[in-house]
């Protein structure tokens, strides 16, 4: 089984890469880095072996792609269970039933080389998932003995070259990857974008999913544009009068460098492992759950001001430093 990327706060793995000082954002919201499959491409590209339009060709496809164009939501790949029946084996009973496990076999054309993708469970979560292997002959393997016709020894290594006569594999395996569900999808078109972006703007990829990104600034600009639109009755405005003062609490609170760090960080990913729908579904009452609680801290924070009347003694400490001020500039 072939890697892709590294999760970079997991030091034993990140020890693994050649390239821990690259860094982007997966779909779990994770800091990551190359890995194997990635690793071998972007090396391949610094060297001007793969070409900067082969990459941006493979991103457009991507983003092409819908949701039910995924292996991992293809209907036909779905795992198949026979009915249990009723078997005793050794004198004990058991219910049998057989389970099959589609298997996608590509072949990259010339090459030896193929890959076998198996839809299997998840490891450690619910639902099923797409499993991509490198699978390539014995002969491909260099070594200074023939592997052929004989046992090999213990702690012997052979090597797998990989060069530019079939780098063209990896990279299409590289495509394969990114239709298998939406999280490699993610994982493949963030890499891109990031990389292409650093490479040929000198800017870092991390901005296209930051709140100075264009997209996330027009997103901004369209919400606040269509809730002027709206109409509102007077006990919804009054309602809004209330709470209105408080949003921006919101933002400086689920921001906060320990709020962030400790609840905020990693909090959607266990609903990305089950599924589009559920993660959707979670991800909005999360969103909602953590508004709500933001706004009424924020709005205890409020009348606690007006009872230990904070705004009557910034008022006095305010017009206190414009006498000094006053006194400064007459002198």
């Amino acid at each position: 089984q072939i890697g892709y990327d590294i999760i970079k706060a997991d030091k034993e793995k990140l020890a693994k890469t050649t390239m821990p000082n690259f860094s982007f954002v997966g779909a779990n919201g994770k800091e990551k880095t190359l890995y194997e499959l990635s690793e071998y491409i972007k090396y391949f590209y610094d060297w001007g072996i793969v070409k900067k339009n082969t990459l941006e060709q493979i991103k457009d496809y991507l983003l092409s792609l819908k949701q039910d164009d995924l292996l991992e939501n293809n209907s036909e790949l779905a795992i198949k269970r026979s009915h249990p029946i009723n078997k005793e084996i050794n004198g004990f009973q058991f219910m049998f039933s057989k389970v099959e496990y589609p298997i996608l076999v590509h072949s990259f054309g010339k090459y030896d080389v193929i890959t076998e993708i198996i839809i299997k469970e998840k490891q450690y979560a619910i639902g099923t998932q797409p499993m991509l292997y490198l699978c390539f002959p014995i002969t491909e393997l260099k070594n200074s003995q023939n592997l052929l016709g004989r046992i090999a020894e213990k702690n012997e290594c052979a090597e797998f070259v990989i060069d530019k006569t079939n780098i063209d594999v990896f990279v299409e395996m590289f495509k394969i990857f990114g239709t298998l569900s939406p999280g490699l999808g993610c994982v493949s078109v963030t890499f891109l974008y990031k990389y292409l972006l650093e490479t040929y703007l000198d800017r870092s990829g991390n901005k296209f999913v930051s709140y100075i990104s264009p997209t996330i600034v027009f997103a901004a600009v369209f919400l606040f544009a269509f809730c002027l639109s709206l109409k509102f009755r007077p006990w919804q405005t009054k309602l809004i009068s209330i709470f209105a003062p408080a949003a921006l609490g919101v933002y400086i609170i689920h921001l906060h460098s320990y709020i962030w760090k400790y609840i905020m960080l990693d909090l959607a990913v266990p609903f990305l492992q089950q599924g589009p729908y559920i993660a959707l579904i979670k991800m909005i009452l999360s969103m909602v759950a953590i508004f709500t609680i933001c706004i009424l801290i924020d709005v205890f924070r409020i009348w606690l001001f007006k009872v230990l009347k904070i705004n009557l003694l910034c008022g006095k400490a305010e017009n206190l430093f414009k006498k000094f001020l006053g006194k400064i500039d007459n002198a």
